[in-house]
Parts: structure tokens; sequence; C-alpha cells
């Protein structure tokens, strides 16, 4: 009987697993894309902003909270068409960032990815009305294969950063 609830939890956890795939991107993008590839995949987003290595998508609904979304390439000191993909921002609408949607997208960030690093809080990184709910960190962070996940609210509007992982790892080594 003992063997067969461990090779059923076995089972359970193999399929579980199994249907977790590693995040490479955003969405439906790669690390390393050029903007023209994304553009190609998001034809609504904004060329406007290339000049600061940027792509914009204004109004879009992001777990049934209005954002935007800001795709980040670099180099800036390169062309357009070598700029390369490696971070993608989703901001929550300042109207709609508040403690209970933070919490909900934490939430929701959990059931896909697995539990998070809860980061230590600092006092900017809630929502105002979210300061004082001791279960919310100032900042949650998911680190998988190629990408990091970061939650927080820094002033007070709810952001969440997909980095490519290797990206953020030069960053922090040049601190």
């Amino acid at each position: 009987m003992k063997r067969v609830i461990a090779l059923s939890l076995s089972f359970s956890a193999l399929v579980l697993c199994s249907g977790m795939k590693p995040i490479e991107g955003y969405e439906k993008t790669r690390w390393g894309m050029t903007p023209a590839e994304v553009q190609k995949l998001y034809p609504s987003a904004g060329g406007a902003e290339m000049l600061k290595g940027r792509l914009t998508i204004d109004d879009v609904q992001v777990a049934g909270l209005p954002a935007f979304k800001v795709f980040h390439f670099e180099p800036d000191d390169f062309s357009a068409a070598d700029r390369k993909l490696v971070r993608v921002t989703v901001n929550i609408k300042r109207e709609a960032s508040s403690c209970r949607s933070y919490l909900r997208l934490e939430a929701l960030l959990a059931r896909k990815h697995g539990k998070p690093k809860a980061v230590k809080a600092r006092g900017a990184d809630l929502p105002l009305d979210c300061k004082r709910a001791s279960s919310a960190a100032g900042e949650y962070r998911w680190v998988g294969k190629s990408t990091v996940i970061k939650l927080a609210a820094p002033y007070t509007q709810i952001q969440v950063d997909y980095y490519d992982r290797a990206y953020l790892k030069g960053l922090e080594t040049k601190r």
C-alpha cells in the first residue's frame, strides 16, 4: 500500500513539473529579439520610444487591471537593428495599484511560477494601503533558468519586471 501511494505521489509530481515550461522571455517574446521582431509580435508597440531603447504598448489589461507594457532593448549605443530585448516591464496604472491588486498579482505569479523568494520590504516598495499588511513583502522574485521576474511597487505603482537573467547578472557585477 505504501508503495502504491509513493508511486502515485511521484507520478503526480512528475505530471505537475512537466507542465511547467522554463520562462525564456515574456509571453511570445524571447530574450535577444530585435525591436523589429518584437514589433511583428506586437504591432501596437509604439516606435517613438525606440530612440531611448524602448517599445511601449499602452492600454492593455493584465489580470483584469489596466496596464501598459514596456519592452527594453540594449545596448543603447548601437543602431536600433543591433539592439536586443533584455527586459519587459508591466506597469499597472496608478488608479488600479492597490494592496488588493498587488496581492492578487503575487498570487497569480506564484500559481504560475511557484513559490517566490521574498525580498525585504522597503517603504517605497508597497502600495500605500498595503504598507501595514504583514503578509505583503516589499518585493518578490522568481528566478528561472533564463528569466528573473520581480514584483514590486516603487512609487506606489505596481510593476512586474521580466529580466533576461544573463543581462541582470551583468548589471549586478558592474555595481
